[in-house]
């Protein structure tokens, strides 16, 4: 039942990672079962065993492929033994994010709390009790979301790469009502932080300081959900466009210079749900361009555009490598 919960909202077999080949689909099926999270975490598992075997099967013979498909099997490892694996791996990230959200989130409603002028008549029992819920209630959502409904994107392999020309980068329809729902909730949220200024509504007992913060939270959350609902990269075989808030930026494959990890800060300051990554690149006259981009496992094709940044990167490495050798 609890493992059940876990997989959700998409707890059955996703039908695209099926191969046609029997035993393959029979094999990673049977490791699905026993995994927990949302498709694109379990996908992490699924994806690495489904290229493993296909591998085998492809070094071998039409005759001998069946054999090669079960010694890639018990050489990958028994698919209750994977899932196992998996489990405590996830229940080992669940407690870290738990932990660190949850304490983060406490420590930040202490200090809103009491510059907001809200624990002068309260007592110890209650100001710890109320520290210990907040760590418990926000670090068990945040765990939760964090480890069995989200995944970071994969870079994929180049056959995959080539499998069209042209494709695009976007949110699914359950992100889409996901971010919607941030927006309506957390727009109530700022609209109530915003009569609590006036001494009306929930936190009209709250000073200027509190609903200041309060509103801030709010409108934070609604602003970056609103810039994931515009967010698209359209990918051709020469170039991109990323389509934002700020509108439309065209870039090329041979004018990237970079694409790197940022800071942890830049989810915040940046608008964007997921991994930063700073993309920096040269434009028509020469001039050094930069942009934050948030890229994650909700993203449908996120994977297939790093793997094409990363062969244009390493195509340009290789290049300008060849160049300081005095290659032609």
């Amino acid at each position: 039942m609890i493992r059940t919960l876990l997989r959700l909202p998409s707890p059955k077999w996703e039908n695209e990672l099926a191969t046609g080949i029997e035993s393959v689909d029979a094999y990673l099926r049977r490791i699905d079962s026993g995994l927990v999270g949302a498709k694109s975490v379990r996908r992490l598992t699924l994806l690495e065993a489904k290229d493993f075997l296909l591998e085998a099967a492809e070094h071998a013979s039409t005759e001998q492929q069946e054999q090669a498909i079960d010694a890639a099997t018990k050489t990958f490892g028994d698919p209750d033994d994977l899932a196992r694996h998996q489990r405590s791996e996830r229940y080992r990230m669940f407690r870290r994010s738990a932990l660190s959200f949850g304490l983060s989130f406490a420590v930040l409603m202490f200090i809103i709390n009491y510059f907001g002028g809200l624990m002068t008549e309260a007592s110890w029992f209650g100001i710890i009790g109320m520290f210990v819920f907040h760590a418990v209630f926000f670090g068990t959502f945040m765990g939760l979301w964090m480890t069995f409904c989200f995944a970071q994107s994969l870079p994929v392999s180049d056959q995959a790469t080539e499998q069209a020309d042209a494709f695009v980068v976007f949110y699914p329809r359950s992100s889409i009502v996901a971010a919607w729902l941030l927006i309506v909730g957390f727009s109530i949220y700022s609209l109530m932080a915003i009569l609590g200024f006036a001494g009306i509504g929930l936190f009209g007992a709250g000073n200027v300081f509190f609903n200041l913060m309060l509103l801030a939270l709010g409108l934070w959350l609604v602003i970056t959900a609103a810039a994931c609902l515009c967010f698209k990269i359209h990918v051709t075989e020469s170039d991109f466009v990323i389509q934002s808030w700020r509108g439309l930026t065209r870039i090329s494959f041979n004018q990237v210079s970079s694409f790197t990890q940022a800071s942890e800060w830049y989810m915040v300051f940046a608008l964007v749900m997921g991994r930063a990554f700073r993309l920096q690149w040269l434009d028509e006259k020469g001039r050094e361009k930069s942009m934050i981009v948030g890229l994650n496992g909700e993203l449908k094709n996120a994977d297939r555009f790093q793997a094409l940044l990363d062969q244009a990167l390493e195509s340009r490495k290789q290049y300008t490598g060849a160049e300081l050798k005095g290659a032609p």
